[in-house]
């Protein structure tokens, strides 16, 4: 099993550290603006407040943006399971994934992939390394791409959105179904109609057989 680094090591500080190194090129070449720090939520709304270690030793979300006239590009290391994801912004409010972008651009790249446990500093480094190469790798996606561009991205995103809502609901109605099934086997007749009934419209033949006898020998043992 592995261990996380010395508790000497600020791994933040690491963080901040490299994407200032890293991700230099942003601002130098495209004119964007740095901004790092602690994310932490007030009335729904995200602040990024400087970082202090001794404030956060139970946890931390930290992050560094990059901000321009048009685009902002956002890179996160949180101690939830030690991971970096990236995110970009068209607009102040919505946001995407890297894998939207990747997604609308019809490419894949293993550099711009989240990672989990990143428990030391050279894991750290490596990662924050790898995520400014995809980005230079396809920098015209997201560096101030075009608008055709941005409105595929946003249709990558819905798409999946949607894939991700209908896959739950699949899931739910796979285990409802055999909850109920369970139920009727047992003779609990009111808790397939509890489970099954509001899912009627969606049920498969077998499972709409189940609540119609179901419903039969409820009324029958009145």
């Amino acid at each position: 099993m592995h261990s996380i680094e010395s508790e000497d090591v600020d791994l933040p500080q690491k963080f901040f550290a490299a994407c200032a190194r890293d991700f230099r090129f942003l601002e130098e070449n495209h004119d964007y603006r740095f901004i790092s720090g602690v994310v932490e939520y007030r009335n729904n709304y995200k602040l990024i407040k400087p970082y202090n270690r001794g404030h956060y030793r139970d946890g931390w979300r930290v992050v560094s943006l990059y901000e321009s006239a048009s685009d902002s590009i956002e890179i996160v290391f949180d101690s939830a399971g030690f991971f970096i994801e990236g995110f970009v912004y068209y607009n102040p409010v919505d946001r995407y994934e890297f894998n939207h972008v990747l997604g609308a651009a019809k490419k894949s790249c293993e550099d711009l992939e989240e990672r989990m446990g990143l428990y030391e500093s050279q894991m750290i480094e490596d990662k924050v390394s790898a995520i400014a190469r995809g980005i230079k790798q396809y920098k015209k996606y997201f560096i101030a791409p075009e608008a055709k561009f941005k409105a595929r991205v946003e249709v990558v995103k819905t798409q999946r959105i949607e894939q991700s809502v209908r896959q739950y609901f699949e899931y739910q109605m796979k285990d409802t179904c055999e909850r109920a099934a369970l139920a009727f086997l047992e003779k609990d007749y009111d808790q397939v109609i509890s489970l099954l009934s509001p899912l009627e419209s969606y049920l498969g033949m077998a499972d709409l057989k189940k609540l119609k006898l179901a419903t039969r020998y409820d009324e029958q043992s009145y």
